[in-house]
């Protein structure tokens, strides 16, 4: 099977799983409000482009570099590897141990499904808040994250825990879904595992599911759910070091708080408009 059938069979199976998560947690009234109100979503979708920009930029500009991040990498970074295994010792294997087997079909599908539903719902459903202030922040918080985890990237070397216990870690991907892990493994390198974007990236989705709690109840719990599984699966697939998931906590919330100091004075030096400062925002009232 091709990589782009796999990517395509991915696309399908998220995009089936974003479309029940819409519709539970935002519900047809609300996404349908641009339908009665075009002119108002075509402001908001004006006054939030520079945001995803900034993050298009950012992603373009890292795959860009990829290739020299890596080169430069080999010459001025410091190979941490040993140090984690040193640290950790064998805590992947006991903690593979206290799951039962069935649960590599959880985490693996979550894994693969459920961490880009995790970070593709915000950005859908806070376009349909009362304000755009959570969805400038996700995007800014997304492009820190991305920013920062490839600048530790091409500081540091870090080989996963599945290359360095080969034999002793089991790989539950390549058992369930081996085509999908070919697919990973061709987009990935085997030594940017610190820190642990799935984890930050996770982290920074159920931080911003909590601050709008308000708005989509029934997002934070379902977000809180994904997030703390994908954060387990990084290890139990034998991804990532504890290591990793640590310093990834960390960047994720660091990666929050970035995004609110940047759209906050953003939003206070008025370069761009607010539509919802003047304009009735796209709602079900509308």
């Amino acid at each position: 099977m091709s990589l782009l059938i796999v990517a395509g069979i991915v696309a399908a199976g998220t995009a089936v799983l974003l479309s029940v998560l819409l519709a539970v947690c935002v519900g047809p009234s609300l996404l349908s409000a641009p339908l009665r109100n075009p002119e108002a979503f075509r402001r908001r979708l004006y006054n939030v482009a520079p945001f995803f920009v900034v993050l298009v930029l950012v992603l373009g500009i890292n795959k860009g570099l990829h290739d020299v991040s890596q080169d430069v990498s080999w010459v001025v970074g410091q190979n941490v590897t040993g140090v984690f295994y040193d640290l950790e010792g064998e805590f992947l294997i006991a903690l593979q141990n206290a799951f039962p087997e069935q649960a590599a079909f959880y985490f693996s599908f979550i894994y693969v499904f459920g961490y880009v539903a995790l970070l593709v719902f915000p950005m859908i459903a806070y376009l349909f808040s009362d304000s755009l202030h959570n969805l400038k922040v996700t995007l800014i918080a997304y492009a820190t994250n991305y920013g920062i985890g490839v600048l530790m990237y091409t500081m540091f070397i870090a080989y996963g825990p599945r290359n360095v216990m080969e034999g002793l870690l089991s790989q539950p991907m390549y058992e369930v879904y081996p085509e999908v892990m070919f697919l990973t493994s061709a987009v990935n390198t085997n030594t940017n595992v610190f820190p642990s974007l799935h984890t930050s990236l996770s982290v920074t989705a159920m931080i911003l599911a909590l601050m709008s709690h308000r708005e989509f109840p029934r997002w934070t719990p379902i977000a809180l759910l994904l997030g703390t599984s994908v954060v387990i699966s990084t290890m139990y697939l034998g991804i990532h070091w504890l290591t990793d998931v640590i310093v990834g906590v960390a960047l994720g919330a660091l990666a929050v708080y970035i995004g609110e100091y940047v759209v906050n004075r953003v939003d206070r030096s008025g370069v761009i408009a607010d539509p919802d400062d003047d304009q009735p925002s796209v709602s079900v009232s509308d």
